[in-house]
């Protein structure tokens, strides 16, 4: 393909760009992708590419291309996306790609999966495609290289899978496509995930084409050592909206909000979508089940009982483990009175004959099945998700509202959203909403302090002279049992602190991983938040501006009503009102429409007489449309008055002035007419003197309609 060209770097030749051609857009709609398929045939082999987007479909590259195939991916949920076949118009699951063998914790992680889907592949000599999340790379990877685990090791395994094919797994000649590799970077700050992705690392060495992915930019710096003499391959997609034509069109725009007190406003946005006050589906990212369970669920749901608006419009995707479980059955628990009931009496009545797994399948499918989902599951009304869900997995839904929240009272939960933010940004596939808002909170790697830079690295220094106080604390300490009780006590301050780990020999050692996780989370989170430029500077190119005022209109108005605002922006906000579209996070709509209305007096006639398209022709000039106004009112008057006139006056009929007159004053009344009228304007009458009652009186006849 010659749709791009090569651009090698300065620094270091064997690093380069692929610069897209204009050509390239040639035949796309206004707002459709370029993807990495459309300009390449297979994705750069042994390298770190910098895919510049989501959504460019790297990994469909990957699944794609004829190599034998092992595709690292961080969770179970962005595993399960990529597993799944989609309608290409409606975007719905139609199927499985019996292509792939999905593997993660408890799904084809056994020998025999492997062996048979292997078995298949070659004897029809398919490319095998295994997919699998970080944690089950180096099992699966082991068990194709003849080696099986026993304790703490691997060891030769007689039985393994080459030898049952009777093939070598040279001649596999495999690629490995790593997803998402900032993430292993940040995973690896987790004790409960770093040996698995110091398993990850440990098998890069045995292939010979290593593709390590990301849209997340990385400074070369923090390369884990297995990877930093790779080459670095970056798609330029800085032209992407710039050379489109329409792109002011849909620019989309990342409103920025901080908060002194995240929850309540995350509450609010929930009941304003679950009341219809708020556009579209509410998708609302926030790394902490603490926060969706506790501060948000619970607090709504005590201030009501209705189970089926809760079961059909919440929807958490999360990790399934016990403890997220465990919280999220405590925070709906309130919504299940039967539930309730069963699981006083287990606790109270010890005799009660109740089956035990009945009860606890009744208990999980209430607490827990009616709201937790995986990623594949159908878009509701308010959508949660952790990190499980944010990198890499696919999210259908046009009218799907992007809320991003970082909690700094959480540990970690800026920092992580922080370095996924252009994950999340790109997380829904076809939306056609063009905001994101994002409300954020402080935490230690921001504040007001604007000497923070120097303030950090003073801290650096200081965590390098606590760490040798921590060294020489636990040296002298000469019982195991001792040292064990100080690693189980001081753990989580060790390594976040000091970063310091114990290693299998009962050393404590330094981990250079471990500071530059919080190097990187402070640089991100510091550079980004400081202030809207700065993360307009890192998200820009991805199309996207950058606004901390979410003030409306209507907002600016009631603070301060004197001010100068043009019947342009009133208006426009007046349609997003009366649509429901309303652009204001925190929304009255009643109180804002009023607000409005006060402001400019023919806005209502303006939205409901004249119309959208009209005012828009009219350039919003405010003296036409109040002239258009006058002569639709005009109009409108003169066919209702025509229509009461015909209710209560028939012609060839003989009427005196009293008995029009009070036709007249009806009619004025009802519709509120500023003038009165004339039956001669509507109608050809005649005047007759005709006697009654022994006096001649002057009578109107009625003859026709004018």
């Amino acid at each position: 393909m010659n749709n791009y060209t090569i651009e090698y770097s300065k620094e270091n030749p064997k690093d380069y760009t692929i610069n897209l051609n204009e050509s390239l857009w040639d035949g796309k709609s206004d707002d459709e992708m370029v993807y990495l398929s459309d300009f390449l045939d297979e994705l750069p082999k042994g390298c770190i590419f910098l895919k510049g987007v989501t959504g460019c479909g790297a990994t469909t590259l990957a699944l794609r291309d004829y190599s034998n195939s092992i595709i690292a991916l961080p969770t179970r949920n962005t595993v399960m996306s990529k597993w799944v076949k989609r309608d290409e118009v409606t975007k719905e699951i139609i199927s499985y790609d019996n292509n792939v063998l999905p593997i993660y914790a408890g799904l084809n992680d056994t020998k025999d999966n492997l062996f048979n889907y292997i078995n298949l592949r070659v004897t029809f000599n398919d490319p095998i495609k295994i997919v699998c999340t970080y944690d089950q790379l180096e099992k699966v990877v082991m068990r194709l290289r003849g080696f099986k685990k026993e304790e703490d090791k691997y060891v030769t395994d007689e039985d393994s899978i080459c030898k049952m094919l009777h093939i070598c797994y040279d001649d596999f000649d495999f690629r490995l496509y790593i997803d998402e590799v900032h993430q292993v970077l940040e995973d690896y700050k987790y004790p409960s995930r770093r040996e698995n992705m110091r398993g990850l690392l440990r098998v890069i060495k045995y292939f010979p084409n290593v593709t390590c992915m990301t849209a997340t930019p990385l400074e070369k710096k923090y390369f884990f050592d297995e990877i930093k003499d790779l080459p670095v391959v970056k798609v330029n997609y800085d032209g992407f909206f710039a050379m489109n034509p329409h792109y002011e069109d849909f620019k989309r725009k990342v409103i920025l909000k901080k908060c002194g007190y995240l929850a309540p406003a995350v509450i609010k946005i929930v009941k304003d979508h679950l009341d219809n006050k708020a556009f579209g589906n509410a998708h609302i990212f926030v790394n902490s089940v603490d926060f969706i369970a506790q501060k948000v669920l619970k607090p709504i749901m005590e201030e009501s009982d209705d189970i089926t608006l809760f079961k059909d419009n919440i929807r958490v995707v999360c990790g399934d483990s016990e403890t997220n479980e465990k919280k999220i059955r405590k925070a709906v628990s309130s919504l299940y009175k039967d539930g309730e009931i069963l699981k006083d009496a287990k606790n109270v009545n010890k005799a009660l004959e109740i089956d035990n797994a009945i009860m606890e399948k009744m208990r999980a499918y209430a607490y827990y099945g009616d709201f937790v989902s995986s990623i594949n599951s159908p878009t509701k009304r308010i959508n949660f998700y952790t990190k499980t869900a944010w990198l890499g997995a696919d999210i259908f839904d046009q009218s799907g509202q992007i809320y991003i929240i970082s909690d700094g009272a959480k540990r970690h939960t800026m920092a992580d959203i922080s370095t996924a933010y252009i994950q999340i940004l790109g997380r829904i596939r076809d939306s056609r909403n063009n905001k994101v808002i994002h409300l954020y909170s402080e935490n230690r790697y921001l504040s007001d302090d604007e000497n923070e830079q120097t303030a950090f690295e003073q801290d650096l220094i200081n965590r390098e002279e606590s760490r040798e106080d921590f060294k020489n604390s636990y040296n002298i300490l000469r019982t195991e049992r001792a040292r064990k009780i100080f690693i189980e006590q001081m753990q989580e301050e060790l390594e976040s602190s000091v970063y310091l780990t114990c290693n299998k020999e009962g050393q404590l050692v330094y981990d250079k991983y471990l500071q530059w996780n919080d190097e990187i989370s402070f640089k991100i989170v510091n550079g980004q938040y400081r202030n809207g430029a700065n993360l307009a500077k890192s998200i820009i190119k991805n199309g996207w501006d950058v606004s901390t005022d979410i003030d409306s209109t209507a907002e600016k108005l009631i603070k301060k009503n004197y001010q100068r605002i043009s019947f342009k922006k009133v208006f426009d906000e007046y349609v997003c009102l009366q649509r429901g579209s309303v652009q204001s996070l925190f929304p009255d709509t009643k109180s804002m429409i009023e607000v409005l209305e006060d402001k400019e007096e023919y806005l209502h006639d303006a939205y409901f007489l004249l119309g959208e398209e009209m005012v828009k022709a009219l350039g919003y000039k405010r003296r036409e449309i109040v002239k258009a106004i006058e002569l639709k009112r005009n109009a409108n008057y003169a066919k209702q008055i025509k229509d009461l006139l015909k209710q209560n006056i028939s012609t060839d009929v003989l009427y005196t002035k009293e008995e029009i007159d009070k036709v007249i004053n009806f009619i004025v009344t009802k519709l509120n007419l500023k003038k009165a009228i004339k039956i001669t304007d509507y109608y050809l009458v005649e005047s007759i003197l005709v006697k009654r009652n022994n006096k001649v009186i002057r009578m109107t006849k009625i003859i026709g309609y004018l």
